[in-house]
């Protein structure tokens, strides 16, 4: 369980609202970026849809787990970004789903990690549990997404 507490590349500050200049710039350059994505597959004639997977404490199956690194981290809700990401897409007018809410709530019910293997279970990339859950979630919602 600790070690879900770090998971390497990710900075935890991502899971709060931005509290400096820094953090404001890279949240508007990133949703500059994605508009300007959507505007270019728009152009092609293509549909534009965003998905949010989920990082190794967002799912972790432990509430406990979660909760002690959200103190950590002052942290007030473990799905900030991607609660962020879904009201840029209804603000600027393409679909975003968003999996790590229903992922940590397949983690939590299964008593499952999603992510990691051997010694670094609850870290790093998507194990074959994390695939298999996040395909079975995402199959549908994206091809409701896509056929509207």
């Amino acid at each position: 369980a600790a070690a879900a507490l770090e998971e390497l590349g990710t900075d935890n500050l991502v899971y709060a609202a931005p509290r400096d200049a820094v953090w404001n710039d890279a949240w508007r350059v990133t949703e500059a970026l994605i508009t300007l994505m959507r505007d270019e597959v728009a152009q092609q004639g293509a549909k534009f849809v965003v998905v949010t997977l989920s990082n190794g404490i967002q799912v972790h199956p432990d509430p406990a787990a979660r909760q002690s690194f959200m103190r950590r981290v002052s942290a007030t809700d473990i799905f900030y970004p991607d609660r962020r990401l879904k009201l840029l897409g209804e603000r600027e007018g393409f679909s975003v789903i968003n999996l790590a809410p229903e992922l940590q709530v397949y983690a939590q019910q299964n008593k499952v990690f999603l992510h990691g293997f051997g010694r670094d279970t609850g870290n790093g990339h998507w194990n074959q549990a994390g695939h298999h859950a996040a395909g079975e979630l995402l199959a549908p919602k994206l091809c409701a997404a896509l056929s509207k």
